[in-house]
């Protein structure tokens, strides 16, 4: 499952990637994260921490996400 888990630490925004077990880049771990952002700016975040559960910050984007892309 994928989740994106945020959490305010007075100005601070702590973004977590928990995406497991590589935290790979999805469409829906994108929709998160800018999720979160938008959130940490409506709120007056002044920084934004992004981190990730397990070992990997990311293991890199799924090719799955570019079938039937054709390149530019």
């Amino acid at each position: 499952m994928i989740e994106t888990k945020y959490d305010k630490i007075g100005d601070v925004a702590v973004v977590t990637m928990a995406n497991p077990p590589a935290n790979t880049f999805t469409m829906e771990l994108s929709a998160g994260l800018e999720g979160a952002v938008r959130r940490a700016v409506s709120e007056g975040a002044r920084a934004l921490v992004l981190q990730a559960d397990g070992p990997l910050f990311c293991g890199g984007a799924d090719v799955h996400i570019f079938a039937g892309t054709t390149a530019r």
